[in-house]
């Protein structure tokens, strides 16, 4: 059963915040060069170029890069290679990760543009959907499992944790509702940020979400 409300989270640096702030919020990697030069990126750079060629083939269309990622659960396959510093480019470890936290019925009430898929979204066999009622694809048993490692009698169990939901260009700041942080240091220093910014965003330490 599809959960309601629908939750989705973006990871990032914590050095991004201030200038996802000044933008009012995340921009698409397409447009980023146009909004913040400078940025912590955590990505696996390997995975990028092949995400800057995958075509979206359902409106509003594009290229991966022209999306806002989410995933529909926290302690994702990607932050457990982050935490395991296996991305070159990033030695920073999960601490500095935060999440920002959203909902679909919030995507939907704000009207921006998405899709979403069934997988990660490089993978051919993933499907694409821009239909909020084919949520119930979405493997919610893995979603709400604690482990997502592939095994011999579940081979796809990876895949489908990796589901993306993908917000075109741009995800407004207003549409965050709630800052995630892995302990009280953390948190502390996502509230300064904002305080500075003179942004008013729920911060909680959420311990569980991380490895």
């Amino acid at each position: 059963m599809v959960p309601n409300p629908t939750f989705i989270y973006h990871i990032t640096s914590i050095g991004n915040l201030h200038s996802i702030l000044n933008n009012n919020g995340l921009v698409c990697i397409n447009q980023l060069h146009e909004h913040e030069s400078s940025f912590v990126n955590i990505a696996y750079e390997q995975i990028q170029s092949r995400r800057s060629e995958k075509q979206v083939p359902i409106h509003p269309y594009g290229n991966l890069h022209d999306y806002v990622p989410f995933y529909f659960a926290p302690r994702s396959p990607m932050l457990y290679t982050i935490n395991q510093g296996n991305v070159p480019q990033y030695q920073g470890g999960q601490n500095q990760i935060i999440y920002l936290v959203s909902t679909v019925q919030q995507v939907l009430s704000e009207k921006i543009p998405f899709v979403f898929t069934d997988g990660h979204a490089i993978m051919s066999y993933s499907e694409f959907y821009n239909d909020p009622v084919d949520l119930e694809q979405i493997d919610w048993g893995i979603m709400r499992s604690q482990y997502w490692y592939d095994t011999t009698e579940y081979p796809d169990r990876k895949r489908k944790r990796q589901a993306e939901f993908l917000a075109f260009e741009f995800f407004p700041i207003d549409s965050i509702l709630e800052i995630g942080a892995i302990n009280e240091t953390y948190k502390g220093e996502a509230l300064k940020i904002l305080r500075n910014n003179s942004i008013n965003i729920p911060v909680e330490v959420r311990r569980e979400w991380y490895y």
